[in-house]
């Protein structure tokens, strides 16, 4: 996604809306992990991604 495989409106749709995704589900890292922890995040991106509003905004970007 950051890297802009997935286009370059993903990657900066990621850029602009990583962080809040990356806390908006407040686990304990120490719980799971860093490694799974990061991984569950970059999964909640992907879905993000995939709502109305994620393809809204994607699809503005394209626009831009």
């Amino acid at each position: 996604m950051f890297d802009g495989h997935g286009g370059r409106e993903v990657a900066i749709y990621c850029k602009n809306n990583y962080e809040s995704i990356l806390t908006e589900k407040n686990d304990d890292i120490s719980i799971k992990g860093e490694k799974e922890w990061l991984r569950e995040s970059f999964l909640r991106v992907d879905d993000s991604i995939r709502t109305e509003k994620g393809q809204n905004a994607i699809g503005d970007l394209r626009r831009e």
